[in-house]
């Protein structure tokens, strides 16, 4: 039997009855004529419904289609991420009113708890990246079937409750080596950078940001980059940039190089370039084997482009150690929220692996070791034992 034809049947073992008795949400997506998702560039019309408890909670019109790079593209995560697009904006499950979802499959993080647990420390220790999205666990059926536990997730956008910008000489960037954007540039210093699509805007707004993002990289680089008036803290807003570095750098998240899904926006009132939101995490907190990003031990955000450059300024260190000492103690608040996440997922953790059977098999690119780990709890506890050392590892550098 083949692979495919293995998914299929164990796919079809899966009832009703057994994703209902998990108690969480459930979405159903059925697309026109049953069409097959596989493009991540052209959306294919689509019905839904969201439910509770066997209540509609939510029904309407929607447009599906593939999303991500390399969760989408790659052989090995067989369970796909989704870009939902309703077409009527929608409040789902308590998050802001929107028309565009993000369905994470969390393909790569067999605890789930990835995304999630950055989010968590976002909102509760290092809070000055602005707003977190919100997410919520649920069931997804799409034509019919099961396709296992996900997260229904807001989308990082300019909107009210998201990412609020005052006015149109501000703007919404990424770092992206994937592009994809109307307007996307590389910088005198090589950061791939998208300016985030504004609808209606001119070619002068892109152009504005582009200068002002050109002009803080330059200040940046300077012979005089320490200088407070002159140099980077010009124009990059500091308590911003040391938080959003400690989640990542705790996480010690490969994206995070300034690589890709590195979010960043220019706010007129402050005058300053904000880091966030902060986005993806699924091959961090150890869940990486590449370039040894597994290891709890060394630096990974700062070993690249803007961060390596902030970190040759003994200023910036010494505020990300002052920051870290700060809020370190409150880190045992984590692991609690982790376990308790934990213990609601085990059942739908169980019934996703029962059809993509990840447990103990390798879901590119995880950290050696996978083999043994058969089981959630396994991984749950390998991520919290990583967890630990790597808090150690940094008090022994930042302290």
């Amino acid at each position: 039997m083949s692979a495919f034809s293995f998914f299929m049947s164990t796919q079809a073992a899966i009832t009703a009855e057994d994703y209902e008795k998990l108690g969480m949400p459930i979405l159903y997506v059925d697309t026109e004529g049953r069409k097959k998702i596989k493009s991540k560039e052209s959306y294919l019309d689509a019905s839904y419904q969201l439910l509770q408890d066997g209540t509609v909670l939510h029904s309407g019109t929607a447009k599906i289609r593939g999303r991500g790079n390399s969760t989408w593209d790659t052989f090995d995560t067989a369970k796909k991420p989704y870009l939902l697009k309703l077409d009527t904006a929608t409040s789902l499950l308590g998050m802001a009113s929107a028309q565009k979802w993000v369905l994470f499959a969390n393909a790569t993080d067999k605890t789930f708890l990835r995304n999630d647990c950055a989010f968590y420390i976002a909102q509760t220790l290092f809070t000055h990246t602005g707003w977190v999205p919100q997410e919520r666990y649920i069931t997804l059926v799409v034509n019919g079937r099961y396709e296992g536990l996900y997260c229904l997730c807001e989308k990082i956008e300019v909107a009210p409750k998201k990412v609020q910008l005052p006015d149109d000489e501000s703007f919404l960037a990424e770092v992206n080596i994937h592009g994809g954007e109307q307007w996307d540039f590389t910088s005198p210093f090589g950061v791939h950078f998208s300016i985030k699509e504004k609808e209606g805007a001119p070619d002068s707004y892109y152009e504005h940001a582009q200068a002002y993002l050109t002009h803080a990289e330059q200040a940046l680089y300077s012979a005089h980059f320490t200088d407070a008036e002159t140099g980077w803290q010009k124009y990059l807003d500091v308590q911003s940039f040391v938080d959003w570095y400690l989640i990542n750098e705790y996480a010690r998240n490969y994206d995070a190089r300034f690589q890709a899904s590195c979010y960043l926006y220019y706010n007129t009132h402050t005058q300053k370039l904000h880091m966030g939101p902060i986005w993806d995490f699924d091959i961090g907190f150890g869940n990486d084997k590449n370039h040894e990003s597994y290891k709890p031990n060394g630096y990974i955000v700062n070993t690249r482009r803007w961060y390596l450059q902030l970190w040759q300024d003994p200023h910036f260190r010494e505020l990300v150690a002052a920051r870290w000492k700060e809020q370190r103690t409150q880190l045992q608040t984590v692991y609690d929220w982790l376990h308790l996440r934990a213990q609601e997922l085990q059942a739908a953790a169980d019934l996703n692996d029962r059809v993509w059977k990840t447990f103990g098999h390798r879901q590119w690119p995880n950290a050696p070791g996978y083999q043994k780990r058969k089981t959630y709890q396994a991984e749950v506890a390998y991520m919290l034992t990583w967890m630990h050392a790597r808090m150690q590892w940094l008090d022994s550098e930042l302290n």
